[in-house]
């Protein structure tokens, strides 16, 4: 827990570390073992796979189902919703070029540490595959109607309703997806032969040594993804809600099983060849789960609603000392009436001087009150340098 928050590390301080998981720290932490600048030497190999514990995988699972219960439930009433589960071909690799220590990275959601396909992505591979399909690959034919024919004018319409532009946003909205449960994070490489030559110095020749790069792919069995539409929605192509959901979400599985999603697809990564529509299957669990949750979605329910409710602000109203006693009854009172809270204040140089300066003068009183704080709230035995410091001055101060 090095170079962690002091209130982090009391958090986990007697904690199971058996039942506490995170990926995201796994991949993003915890990578080097050396300052030197060799690669090969300062980083760890990744030689094994990663999974979550079943501790973990319970918990995730638990608050991610609740998270998608609310999700559905709340836009069943102003949505048409459509929910596809696609099996990959193979693996999946999402965020290679992100930034990392071993410039090969991974897209893991930063607070439940699973590996996701953010909807921007989606939405950007949809719009890459109408663009090749429908537009010969150019771009500018999607951004402006001058030009086009007929044909292509009715489908950039089309397109204009489902993904937007640079000055309206598209009606379809595009949820992010999570992988299954039952995922793993593997080791993989791929070895780069000319190193030289991809970077321009020189041409392709038996001479070069080979580079090889290591990183993390995702293991899966499936991805859900979630597409609506507002029943309200104002469409200029003359589709009804339901059929632009509908050849939305078509476009969807034609852009992830011919062009792939993620990084490296051109190696084979991120590839779809199933899909199976649980559209109602989904809704009808989300409307399950709201109306009758497990037992510890109820207690996590109703302490979020207690939350919400008006709570009246209490005024502290901190007690002061008596106008006549003298600095170092003053400093023991001081010290007292000290809270949870007020640990850090506690340990501060100021405090503490006064501490040592009245000891030093024959008051141990404020001593004594100190090391009886710094005990009843776990300080006393603390393992920071400075902490230990304090701690011997003040036995010094008491057994002098």
């Amino acid at each position: 827990m090095r170079f962690h928050p002091a209130d982090t590390c009391a958090a986990y301080e007697g904690l199971n570390k058996d039942e506490i998981d995170q990926l995201w720290y796994q991949v993003h932490y915890f990578q080097q073992i050396s300052l030197e600048r060799d690669g090969n030497r300062r980083l760890k190999p990744l030689s094994r796979e990663l999974k979550l514990n079943n501790s973990a995988r319970t918990l995730i699972d638990r608050h991610l189902n609740q998270r998608e219960a609310a999700l559905l439930a709340g836009l069943q009433a102003t949505h048409t919703l459509a929910v596809l589960e696609g099996k990959l071909t193979g693996k999946l690799l999402h965020g290679l070029g992100g930034a990392h220590v071993r410039e090969t990275s991974l897209t893991l959601h930063p607070l439940y540490g699973l590996p996701y396909i953010p909807a921007s992505s989606i939405k950007g591979v949809i719009r890459n595959w109408v663009i090749q399909a429908f537009f010969d690959g150019q771009e500018k034919k999607l951004k402006s109607e001058q030009d086009l024919v007929q044909k292509h004018k009715e489908l950039r319409t089309i397109c204009l309703d489902i993904l937007g532009s640079e000055e309206s946003g598209g009606q379809i909205e595009f949820f992010d997806a999570f992988v299954d449960s039952g995922f793993s994070l593997q080791p993989d490489v791929l070895t780069i032969h000319f190193p030289k030559y991809y970077k321009g110095e020189s041409m392709p020749g038996d001479n070069q040594n080979p580079n090889p790069v290591n990183f993390y792919v995702i293991s899966c069995r499936s991805v859900q993804f979630i597409v609506g539409i507002r029943r309200d929605a104002k469409l200029n192509s003359g589709y009804g809600p339901g059929e632009l959901l509908r050849l939305a979400i078509a476009w969807l599985q034609k852009a992830l099983a011919e062009l792939g999603i993620g990084s490296k697809s051109s190696a084979g990564y991120g590839y779809f060849s199933e899909f199976q529509d649980v559209t109602a299957q989904t809704l009808q669990e989300a409307k399950n789960f709201m109306h009758d949750p497990p037992p510890a979605e109820k207690v996590q329910m109703n302490v979020e609603a207690s939350n919400l409710r008006p709570v009246e602000k209490k005024t502290v109203i901190k007690e002061e000392p008596p106008i006549d006693l003298s600095p170092a009854q003053r400093l023991i009172f001081e010290i007292e009436h000290f809270t949870e809270k007020d640990l850090l204040l506690s340990k501060d140089k100021q405090v503490f001087d006064q501490v040592i300066e009245l000891g030093s003068k024959g008051e141990k009183g404020p001593a004594l009150a100190l090391k009886a704080y710094w005990e009843k709230n776990g300080a006393w035995k603390a393992q920071g340098k400075k902490q230990k410091l304090k701690i011997a001055q003040i036995k010094e101060l008491l057994e002098g």
